[in-house]
């Protein structure tokens, strides 16, 4: 008899955290998955001058994606992400500066018409659009602008045997990149909010 009412005892005791467990697991296994998203390339880079490509700005775009969490970026191509970021520059002002400082010993690098640091403040607008890949339906939108200031060798810097602009790890660092990216982050929370997506 005394045995018995142990078992029973230890039974009563372990329900509760059975229960708990239960609850737990079932909590985690009905957690809504990240909407997919792919991302297109960015349209009006014509404005920039050929000072950035369009790859450096999909490049800033994903990994506000990633860091942001919202989304789960998906990069194949045609992989069936449920939504398509579009995005388009629509304002490109790198002009407002200081006095520029000419800097010599540039042999193979240097603009079309000459290179130099400068401390500038540069403004950049751009739209952007959350896109159902199924059915092409506008979900969200968002317009947005940002401004970074830097003292820098301009971001335009060409290569005269190839015409290519300087590497994306160089053009990260310019108040350019800076611009664009506090805008993208700004048309993400937009999009997202207005999309309804969890954070």
């Amino acid at each position: 008899m005394f045995i018995s009412r142990r078992i029973v005892l230890l039974a009563a005791l372990g329900a509760p955290a059975l229960a708990a467990g239960e609850a737990e697991a079932r909590g985690a296994s009905c957690q809504v998955p990240r909407p997919t998203v792919s991302i297109e390339t960015f349209d009006g880079a014509e404005l920039t001058a050929g000072t950035v490509a369009p790859a450096s700005l999909v490049a800033i775009l994903a990994d506000i994606i990633l860091e942001d969490g919202r989304f789960a970026l998906i990069e194949a191509p045609g992989s069936g992400a449920r939504f398509t970021l579009r995005s388009a520059v629509t304002r490109y002002d790198p002009a407002a500066g200081g006095a520029g400082v000419q800097i010599g010993g540039f042999s193979a690098l240097g603009r079309r018409a000459g290179a130099g640091a400068r401390t500038k403040t540069t403004t950049v607008g751009l739209s952007m659009r959350l896109i159902e890949s199924a059915s092409g339906q506008v979900v969200a939108s968002a317009k947005a602008e940002g401004s970074a200031s830097g003292q820098e060798t301009d971001a335009g810097l060409l290569n005269d045997r190839d015409g290519s602009t300087m590497g994306a790890s160089a053009f990260r660092g310019t108040s350019i990149a800076k611009a664009f990216e506090i805008a993208m982050r700004k048309a993400v929370d937009e999009i997202t909010r207005e999309a309804g997506v969890a954070g």
